[in-house]
């Protein structure tokens, strides 16, 4: 045998008229496999692979795979040539089994038969409203009763209705376990029917607690509603009763729902059945299915039930054993693996193990894989793949694994089942995902090398908020920006298989996200404590999309992206959101969120001044700055105009703003900018900047036109023309130079900001002055990954960032792999802001205000953020790791 591999570089490209999103789903978790036979436990792909069946398909086969009992009922019926099914007329499979129902069931007198769950939940509610006259379903969160349309009202998971519009109007989910909250619902007299499930499968194998259910049966009877009990997976031996609800004491429901394990494996069959009182002469009536009555299916049903009342139910004896077993197991799993297992939950074999979320700390990917509730189906697709043991996860919560293998399963199958789960729980244990992920990104060769121990995060320091009671919180919205800060959220066993995982990992992540875009919280920061004594509480909410994904992506696809973002940020009711990277450019520098109902900041005043700081810092050190020319590429942008202000008013001795040359209202875009630079020079009369002078000596200073503030981005573009006109007349260089040519707006400026939104590294070495220093603002960074070695005059370095109050850090990766205590200038303005108590947006728009640029930056170092003033990277590549290289402020 040998294993099927998978290729996650264009999982798009499996063809498929069966449900593309499904088959999308299995390959990028290693469960695409054709299952070619099934015997027993077994399920054998075409490759020869044989799998065991811990999955019992949902509980619908009870019996194993092909049980030899049901074929040879079905064979029986072929050679004596009985009716499959026949209408309107009367079946004698229909019949008996409909009386062997009602006989197993006290108080029950009719039966209603139906192919699925889902369809039993919808003859459920028919049959409760035509009784009662009442409209209103109750369940409980969590609960699970089909997809169907009024089976989707009383799922309680709102992501199965919302995309169908489903009218759930008269339903209403109630916590779990909360009688108080059920009781106040059925007093007002307005429910038809209360449906819940003895065992959540779908819910995470929870089991209703003690007394809950008999409580709830008289609350129902008091007043007038229907119990019914879902029994669709806990029906039929699951559970190692006849019925789950036969656990909770003497329970007499009005109405009872089977299906799954009814068909045996071999065909759909379920049944709605009820008592006397519970039925109508309406519903006799109106209700009818043209497959209800199958003589074909009914006569496998009874054979189903025979078989677990055979030899005096010893089935089901075998199942409390076999369940008792499996229990134990987990238990001891459970105990052995504190730090991966939660809870295990379930009764019978019907068990689920809760897993603990995974952290951010040490990996971005692994917090967002279990917060997305990807996790789970990651863990089954290496058991799987690895330990040939087929599991899922339940539907309705996300970090539950299901353990729910046929009822005849053996003592030695579930040793192996259990062997199998320990192997998965050490591997995360151990931190060994390079080995768990194996089965969705095959690594060849693959690495045997366990996970080195980590250099774990400094604990946060415990801090009290001395000026107000509860910490502002804010939230920070961030995303990879590029492959190889995609790479780099993965955990470190991962990483650790070097170049060989890098591409086949970029692709899998790039794969996915061509379809699964959530944004989820990565990183918890509880407390962040400014100088001032100020605390903060916040959250990074990723998503695993680069740039280039952002770029493609169309209007509408980005605005839901945002709405995302926005949703969760408002989960966590924080106070002020920050947009990292390219979550301000698809937003036009947040312009288009402003109505979301919360403060924003796009981080981009203390961007901008930060890095304009850090390159006069790096100006000053060895020349003056008023005899020097600098250049903003990127200068149209919000980030580059701010920046260019800053050189400006500075002392800045030239500027050389730069734009997009594909743009064709770059050049206007360009002179506006520099005509509210000069304006906002002349309006300061008292600056003794070389700016300031030329202007004094072209008499822009005193020209009576310059007093009216510019209404459009046109008249601020007319300014600056009629400043270049001035100074070329009176023979005297204009201070500020505007091109769309890249290589003319650099080559005569030592000190360069690139601060572009080009989503990738675009700028060659090759066109700097000789000694030219570099400040790369842009996120991706702009100038080109060919540094090492081809220019070692240059210095080149990434600006935007701040030194922290502390050397914290935000996990292992700390955003984008930075030192203690350094991070990114625009989460640095979300979390001052936060400390601050700051209301309403700042930093909005391709315009933002010097005036306010200023103040948050004098606001930053109050707080104790200060601007990394220029680390340098002399003759290094930027895009091998620039950032774990930033040194200290000199």
């Amino acid at each position: 045998m040998h294993m099927q591999s998978v290729c996650p570089i264009d999982a798009t490209s499996a063809e498929t008229a069966l449900n593309p999103q499904r088959r999308f789903l299995l390959q990028h978790i290693g469960f695409d496999k054709t299952i070619v036979r099934a015997e027993g436990h077994s399920l054998i792909d075409q490759q020869g692979n044989r799998y065991l069946d811990a999955l019992a398909q949902y509980g619908a086969v009870p019996f194993g795979h092909n049980p030899a009992f049901l074929w040879d009922a079905l064979l029986e019926i072929r050679a004596t040539a009985q009716p499959g099914f026949v209408q309107p007329l009367l079946n004698t499979g229909a019949e008996t089994l409909a009386r062997k129902l009602v006989s197993m069931l006290p108080g029950m007198a009719h039966v209603s038969f139906v192919s699925t769950g889902a369809e039993a939940t919808e003859v459920a509610i028919k049959l409760a409203r035509a009784r009662t006259a009442r409209r209103k379903i109750i369940t409980v969160e969590r609960g699970f009763h089909g997809k169907t349309n009024a089976a989707l009202c009383a799922t309680a998971n709102p992501r199965y209705r919302e995309p169908f519009l489903v009218d759930g109007e008269h339903f209403m989910t109630l916590p779990f376990g909360d009688l108080q909250a059920l009781e106040q619902q059925l007093k007002l007299k307005s429910t038809a029917a209360f449906i819940i499930e003895s065992v959540q499968g779908e819910g995470g194998m929870r089991v209703q607690p003690a007394g809950y259910l008999l409580a709830a049966q008289k609350l129902c009877r008091r007043y007038g509603t229907l119990l019914v009990l879902d029994e669709v997976q806990t029906g039929l031996g699951r559970t190692g009763t006849m019925f789950g609800h036969q656990q909770h004491g003497e329970l007499q429901p009005d109405v009872v729902l089977l299906a799954k394990a009814l068909g045996g494996g071999l065909v759909p069959l379920g049944a709605v059945v009820c008592t006397e009182d519970a039925w109508t002469d309406d519903f006799g009536m109106f209700h009818s299915s043209t497959f209800a009555n199958s003589h074909l299916t009914t006569t496998l049903g009874l054979a189903v039930i025979e078989a677990l009342e055979a030899n005096d139910g010893s089935l089901l004896r075998q199942i409390q054993r076999r369940g008792s077993m499996l229990r134990d197991g987990l238990d001891q799993l459970a105990q052995r693996y504190p730090t991966v297992i939660a809870a295990i939950h379930g009764q019978g074999l019907m068990q689920g193990i809760e897993l603990r979320a995974w952290s951010g700390a040490s990996s971005y990917f692994n917090a967002h894989a279990s917060q997305a509730g990807y996790a789970v189906p990651m863990v089954a697709g290496y058991l799987l793949n690895k330990q040939h043991v087929l599991t899922a996860p339940t539907f309705n919560t996300s970090n539950v694994l299901r353990v729910q293998p046929s009822l005849t399963i053996t003592e030695a199958e579930v040793a192996t089942i259990l062997r199998a789960l320990d192997a998965a729980m050490a591997l995360i244990a151990n931190e060994d995902f390079a080995e768990l992920f194996s089965a969705m990104v095959p690594i060849l060769p693959t690495s045997s090398q366990r996970a080195l121990p980590q250099r774990r995060p400094k604990p946060w320091p415990r801090a009290h908020n001395t000026t107000t009671g509860k910490p502002r919180r804010f939230a920070f919205l961030m995303h990879p920006t590029d492959d190889q800060a995609l790479f780099d959220i993965l955990p470190e066993a991962v990483k650790q298989q070097g170049k060989a995982a890098k591409g086949p990992w970029v692709n899998w992540l790039n794969s996915w996200t061509s379809r699964m875009r959530e944004t989820v919280p990565v990183f918890h920061v509880e407390n962040f404590q400014s100088r001032t004594g100020a605390v903060a509480e916040g959250w990074l909410i990723a998503t695993p999309m680069t740039p280039n994904q952002m770029i493609r992506m169309g209007a509408e696809a980005r605005k839901q992206l945002m709405a995302s973002y926005i949703a969760e940020a408002r989960k966590l009711e924080v106070d002020i959101v920050g947009l990292g990277a390219f979550t301000s450019v698809i937003t036009q520098g947040g312009a288009s969120l402003t109505d979301c109902g919360l403060n924003l900041t796009t981080g981009n005043s203390l961007t901008a001044v930060a890095s304009a700081e850090s390159l006069l810092y790096q100006a000053a050190r060895t020349h003056r700055v008023q005899q020097e020319s600098f250049a903003v590429v990127g200068a149209a942008g919000s980030v580059g105009r701010l920046a260019a202000f800053h050189l400006a008013h500075r002392g800045a001795g030239r500027l050389y703003l730069v734009g997009n040359a594909t743009n064709q209202k770059a050049s206007t875009a360009l002179k506006a900018v520099a005509g509210e630079i000069l304006l906002s020079i002349v309006q300061h009369p008292g600056s003794q900047s070389l700016m300031a002078e030329t202007l004094r000596r072209v008499g822009a200073m005193s020209n009576a036109r310059w007093c009216a503030q510019p209404a459009s981005e046109a008249e601020y573009a007319t300014l600056y023309n009629e400043v270049a006109a001035l100074c070329s007349s009176h023979g005297i260089a204009c201070p500020i130079v505007v091109t769309t040519d890249v290589a003319e707006g650099v080559r005569d400026a030592r000190f360069v900001i690139t601060a572009t939104s080009a989503g990738r590294s675009f700028i060659t070495p090759d066109v700097f002055m000789q000694g030219a220093v570099v400040c790369d603002v842009a996120r991706p960074l702009d100038v080109a990954n060919r540094m090492a070695g081809v220019r070692d005059d240059l210095r080149v370095y990434e600006g935007g960032l701040m030194r922290l109050p502390s050397n914290v850090r935000f996990g292992e990766l700390n955003v984008l792999g930075y030192p203690d205590g350094i991070n990114l200038a625009c989460l640095s303005e979300t979390i001052v802001l936060a400390l601050d108590g700051a209301t309403g947006h700042h930093s909005i728009g391709n315009r933002i205000d010097y005036a306010q640029a200023l103040r948050i930056h004098q606001t930053a170092r109050q707080h104790g953020f200060n601007a990394l003033l220029g680390p340098h990277m002399a003759g290094t590549a930027v895009h091998e790791s620039p950032l774990a290289r930033v040194a200290a402020t000199p």
